[in-house]
């Protein structure tokens, strides 16, 4: 019961934090959503400020109890009035879903594990890959061209565009006719970010969105692995005379890969920073990345 009134409390804290920022209104993206609680409260606020018909969508890589497990042979299926995604966030092609088309979008997730959380800024800041070719009336002028644009589109979007179209209209369809299909859809708008984040141990080199903060910082694949491995410290409650520091150095770590988050935010437009949204003594991992999109006067 506890355990269940803290999590009420902080999936309240990070509504709050969205909508100090302005961005209840948008429509939202849950990345590891579970059971989807964090999307309903997010629902919940937005209906009782009137936003109109809002697209909620679910986002989750495995079958997880009280998410997809219920419908182990979709990967895409409406739930209420939200569409939930079975897809590895990595292939996540926001421009290639039609729910938010024209739509300001907002990611959201509570306790975003590790590499997770850098899978989902990178496909928050990803714009349609050949967006701008398009913008410019710089469509592929042969077959063999427009191979090497769906080459930039991901799998996961193609095989949406056969399943939306279906299969047999598709396979008739030219190369150049899928590339112009495929790009025709305006993106969203990505407004902001709200996420709580958890587990920094289990942050990977590759998948890390910010490889030049951690040049900047001369750090090497050895050492991230040990910033990553220590990181551990800050919730593990280490034991004995040195606990203190061990526990001072690891949310030090902590504060760095997140700090190099906060920068990638930055480098895309956002207005970005670090919060706690809970006590650490309902938990230990009680910080969160909100960002919103800068304002012209913010960006002069």
């Amino acid at each position: 019961q506890q355990h269940a009134e803290a999590a009420q409390r902080q999936v309240a804290s990070l509504v709050s934090l969205a909508d100090s920022v302005g961005l209840l209104d948008c429509s939202s993206v849950e990345f590891g959503a579970g059971r989807g609680k964090l999307t309903t409260a997010f629902h919940d606020a937005a209906n009782e400020k009137g936003v109109k018909e809002p697209a909620r969508i679910l986002v989750d890589r495995d079958r997880a109890g009280g998410g997809t497990c219920r419908h182990t042979n979709e990967s895409r299926f409406a739930e209420g009035y939200a569409l939930r995604l079975r897809i590895d966030i990595r292939n996540l092609w926001l421009p290639g879903l039609p729910e938010l088309k024209n739509r300001e979008v907002v990611g959201i997730g509570k306790h975003v594990c590790g590499s997770a959380t850098d899978g989902a800024l990178r496909c928050l800041c990803t714009d349609a890959p050949v967006q701008s070719a398009v913008n410019s009336g710089c469509l592929p002028e042969t077959e063999e061209e427009a191979a090497e644009r769906l080459k930039g589109i991901p799998r996961a979007e193609r095989k949406e565009l056969a399943k939306r179209l279906g299969k047999d209209a598709v396979a008739i369809m030219s190369l150049r006719d899928q590339v112009r299909f495929l790009t025709s859809t305006t993106p969203p708008h990505v407004s902001g970010v709200t996420l709580a984040l958890c587990c920094h141990h289990l942050c990977t080199w590759g998948t890390y969105c910010n490889h030049a903060w951690l040049e900047e910082h001369k750090v090497s694949t050895a050492d991230f692995q040990m910033i990553c491995c220590m990181s551990r410290w800050a919730v593990a409650q280490p034991q004995g005379p040195v606990a203190a520091s061990q526990e001072a150095l690891g949310r030090a770590c902590k504060e760095f890969l997140d700090a190099g988050r906060v920068k990638f935010l930055e480098q895309h437009g956002f207005e970005a920073q670090m919060v706690e949204y809970c006590d650490r003594e309902e938990t230990p991992e009680n910080r969160a990345l909100l960002a919103h999109r800068r304002t012209r006067q913010e960006s002069a």
